[in-house]
């Protein structure tokens, strides 16, 4: 730390000996250059980066603060060599007056260099600590009497201040001119609104999950497209009457750390906004998500802290019943759980899926209005908060598992995952026409089902005779060819939602008191009734499809009740609707997050 501030007031104190004996006037052209050079370097680096070379790879985490100096090296350089050539020479002062103006240009100068510069080295990935000096970061458990208590979703300052913190003064003095005479004219994005809090993002950001060697578990900065943001929800919290806000982030591998593994803290996930015309950061207090459940990995934990005697063997009985419950609940093996951002431990983990749905829980401010999301310094989009007034729902949408005393649904969350839209057989099915039983008809160009109505065929087919079938079709006239042809404007959409999923059609079925409407909502309103269905049992597939299905009652051949049959609903929706919510009778079965319909495959 001493070290680091010896370095920064040698560079200040170099700079401005050398234009002290440079003059004032050369002095005061060097600074003109410097604050020019750092104002382009500040509204490039980041398009620059963002646009072209960000990826999954180790490479990333060198650009942002290497961009940056580069760009400011070179647009120094280069405005110094255009100044030379145009500047008056000849001008004299008094040497009294001279010097004194130049040491003063020179200290400015200095600060704002060693200012980018520290704020260049912050955005490059490496360990928090730069000569001792961590910057913002996530606070942890206070310690010592007297010492700072911070709450949740707040930051802490370093816990040693720079003697002259240049990077504050530096992102200081340009937030106030990106509001004023260098306000863009073009991008309307001043760097006080869209970037705010420069020097702290740079610490923040490096503040990540370590392994046991001190080195960097997590990237620093986020490829662009490789999370899929959802749309926030707004609730008031009956607790305490505190406005929260929930966004949903859906991570496939490429967004994973490195495509590899996550862990992610609420220091790289931050909301910018305003307030009463100011603009203000938040950070995320709680996050959702589903974790694996393992019953005997549970036990093993119970009983090493009954061996410790930290735990009575009544005790780890009651926990284990209960356990088992949670179990019973979700048969698909995942649960959803709440966790705190309680402290500089407590990380987004996935060490084993190659894709997570993650909801963020933000307090938000009265009069705060979100602007958007910064995830590890990336901007995404926000689209304006939906308000959802019942909290039971919003847990539900919120993944937030219920803490009351009564039933826990296994169903009603997010079943995004459970859609897809290839209009393929079930995974594994190979069958060819003859191993069909039963009334179907078949597009013979493609060897796609048109329609069916309890089509049977064993699940060991392997396709041996000689027309292959590969899925589901929907039909048109073509008007010009007057042939039947693939209708581009209807895709097919298939739900799961048998017994061994998290949207158990059946378990609703059953609490609803056994029969009602199947409706597929869109975010428009538009409702949709089933078009079909499939059921794979241990030995037998059955298909129908191109069938009106308005209620569970009409759905003859169903999964059985604790079994691993896979059961999935074939609706046919118009292309690029978004998917809301399937429902049964008055109860949701699920919930969808940027589920847009795309154009039926023709392969």
């Amino acid at each position: 730390m001493v070290i680091l501030n010896l370095v920064i007031i040698a560079i200040i104190a170099l700079i401005a000996y050398w234009w002290a004996n440079q003059g004032f006037l050369s002095g005061l052209l060097h600074l003109i250059c410097v604050v020019t050079a750092a104002a382009i370097a500040l509204a490039w680096w980041e398009p620059i980066v963002v646009e072209n070379l960000l990826s999954k790879s180790w490479w990333s985490g060198l650009m942002p603060g290497t961009m940056l100096l580069i760009t400011f090296v070179a647009c120094v350089a280069i405005l110094r060599a255009v100044s030379d050539k145009v500047a008056l020479g000849n001008t004299q002062l008094p040497r009294p007056l001279d010097m004194t103006g130049g040491a003063i240009m020179g200290v400015a100068s200095g600060i704002v260099t060693t200012g980018i510069l520290l704020i260049g080295v912050g955005f490059i990935d490496q360990p928090q600590a730069i000569l001792g000096y961590t910057g913002w970061h996530r606070p942890g458990a206070a310690t010592a009497a007297g010492a700072p208590v911070y709450g949740i979703g707040e930051m802490a300052p370093p816990d040693k201040a720079l003697w002259l913190p240049v990077d504050a003064w530096t992102v200081s003095f340009y937030e106030a001119l990106s509001l004023g005479s260098l306000h863009p004219d073009l991008g309307g994005r001043p760097l006080a609104d869209w970037n705010p809090r420069l020097d702290r993002q740079a610490g923040l950001l490096r503040d990540r999950k370590s392994t046991q060697n001190n080195t960097s578990f997590g990237q620093m900065i986020q490829p662009p497209g490789s999370i899929d943001v959802g749309d926030p929800l707004l609730t008031t919290d009956p607790g305490d009457g505190s406005t929260v806000l929930m966004v949903p982030l859906h991570f496939e591998s490429a967004g994973m750390d490195f495509g590899n593994r996550l862990a992610l803290g609420a220091s790289q996930v931050r909301i910018v906004g305003t307030q009463n015309g100011t603009t203000e950061v938040l950070y995320p207090s709680y996050w959702a998500q589903f974790f694996k459940l393992d019953y005997d990995k549970e036990k093993r934990r119970l009983k090493a802290e009954v061996r410790k005697k930290t735990l009575e063997q009544e005790e780890m009985d009651a926990e284990l019943i209960k356990y088992q419950a949670l179990l019973d609940s979700y048969p698909d093996g995942k649960a959803p759980g709440l966790y705190q951002f309680a402290n500089s431990t407590s990380y987004i983990t996935e060490p084993d899926e190659r894709k997570l749905d993650v909801r963020l829980l933000y307090t938000v401010p009265d009069g705060f209005e979100t602007r958007f999301i910064q995830i590890r310094g990336t901007r995404f989009d926000l689209k304006p908060a939906t308000a959802e007034e019942d909290w039971d729902q919003f847990c539900i949408r919120a993944n937030i598992p219920n803490q009351g005393e009564d039933r826990v649904d296994p169903w009603g969350g997010d079943i995004s995952g459970m859609v897809t839209m290839r209009g393929r057989l079930p995974r594994g099915s190979r069958p060819s026409l003859s191993d069909l039983k039963g009334d179907v008809e078949i597009f013979e160009e493609t060897g796609r089902i048109i329609r069916a109505n309890a089509v049977k065929y064993p699940n060991k087919s392997r396709g041996s005779g000689k027309l292959g079938i590969k899925g589901y079709a929907v039909l048109t006239d073509d008007p010009i060819t007057d042939k039947l042809t693939y209708d581009k404007e209807r895709g097919i959409i298939k739900i799961a939602v048998g017994p061994t999923t998290r949207a158990n059609i059946l378990a609703v079925s059953r609490y609803i008191g056994g029969d009602g409407a199947i409706v597929l909502y869109d975010t428009e309103g538009g409702q949709y009734a089933p078009r079909g269905f499939e059921l794979k049992d241990p030995n037998n597939t059955t298909l129908t499809f191109n069938t009106a299905l308005r209620n569970w009652s009409d759905i003859t051949n169903r999964p059985r009740f604790g079994s691993q049959d896979t059961f999935s609903l074939i609706f046919v929706l118009p292309v690029g609707v978004s998917l809301d919510r399937l429902e049964l009778g008055d109860e949701v079965v699920g919930l969808f997050e940027n589920i847009v319909v795309e154009p039926p495959s023709t392969r």
